[in-house]
């Protein structure tokens, strides 16, 4: 027995640390994935060990890797544990100006059930709307809410990559780009909330997973080359949003924030797990994420519409000092 629990203080140690090599192979990358599982698993694994019958130097070998990777998770995810430091701050008063409240839905191509798309648009009524892996069907079904939503910008695919940008408001400008590949898409565009400006990105990059892509390159390479445009870009203000097929703590996410000073809503605030919808074990992958000068109204994870993803709502004020 106590060769075995080695064995799996082992192999937690393993899934834990081995993304910390930088090794892009979708295996390995994916287990950073995975951080706040692996502190449950060590911390039950700790808590076995510690009412072991046996202690020889196999079950305090044990021990020691368990501790040592239960921490090293609980730091890395301890920003979204709720008992960290709010780095997006609420906005102390009602706000009816100057706000701007996003919906972001990753739709699922295969998923049919247009009318709980539309029917959760209309009660929530956002200011703008961003959905992915939209192939032709769900252009069309969304087509019923362009009296809404006139000023459009979208890249209609058939590959669930797929993305269309729905807004109230005209954009000053707008484009689609392809920053890595001429089949991803991605969305710029620019607007004013009050008298400042505002540059939205909105992403979905390639999942390292087997059938889209063996390694995490190209999208390490999209998020990075974002936080290059942002870093670079005139404007002052910016939000991303999307399916980044990142979790928040992964090291890419985390250079993403730290060449742009880009803030997460979330932080402080929960986990917000988005994927997937049918599995009670969930990672946060859909984000929105803004620059300093921004308050939060709301933040939610809205119910199922029917996709492997739930929907984000986010409202946000903008003050004008």
């Amino acid at each position: 027995m106590e060769t075995l629990l080695l064995y799996v203080a082992v192999a937690l140690a393993l899934g834990t640390f081995i993304p910390e090599t930088g090794n892009d192979f979708w295996l390995i990358r994916g287990q950073d994935y995975f951080k706040s599982f692996y502190a449950v698993l060590n911390l039950t694994l700790i808590i076995f060990l510690l009412f072991s019958d046996h202690f020889g130097w196999k079950t305090y070998l044990a021990i020691l890797l368990a501790v040592i990777s239960f921490f090293f998770c609980l730091l890395s995810i301890m920003p979204f544990l709720g008992l960290a430091k709010i780095t997006v701050k609420a906005t102390e008063e009602k706000i009816n100006k100057n706000t701007l409240s996003i919906y972001v839905s990753n739709v699922y191509q295969k998923n049919r059930e247009y009318d709980r798309s539309i029917a959760k648009v209309k009660e929530l009524d956002p200011d703008l709307l961003f959905f992915l892996e939209t192939d032709h069907g769900w252009d069309q079904a969304l087509s019923t809410i362009l009296l809404d939503y006139p000023y459009v910008l979208k890249e209609v695919k058939d590959d669930t990559y797929g993305l269309i940008l729905m807004s109230k408001f005209p954009f000053d400008e707008g484009e689609i780009i392809h920053r890595v590949k001429g089949d991803i898409p991605s969305v710029e565009v620019s607007f004013k909330m009050g008298k400042l400006p505002v540059k939205l990105y909105g992403l979905h990059p390639k999942p390292p997973v087997p059938g889209e892509a063996l390694n995490a390159k190209k999208k390490d390479r999209e998020i990075l080359k974002t936080a290059l445009a942002i870093h670079s870009s005139e404007f002052e203000h910016h939000l991303v949003i999307g399916d980044l097929n990142d979790v928040a703590w992964s090291g890419v996410t985390r250079k993403f924030k730290r060449l742009t000073g880009i803030k997460d809503p979330r932080q402080g605030r929960g986990f917000y797990p988005t994927f997937p919808t049918w599995s009670p074990f969930r990672i946060p992958l859909d984000h929105v994420f803004c620059s300093p000068a921004f308050e939060l109204v709301e933040f939610k994870r809205v119910e199922s519409v029917g996709s492997d993803h739930f929907p984000v709502f986010v409202k946000f004020y903008l003050p004008q000092s």
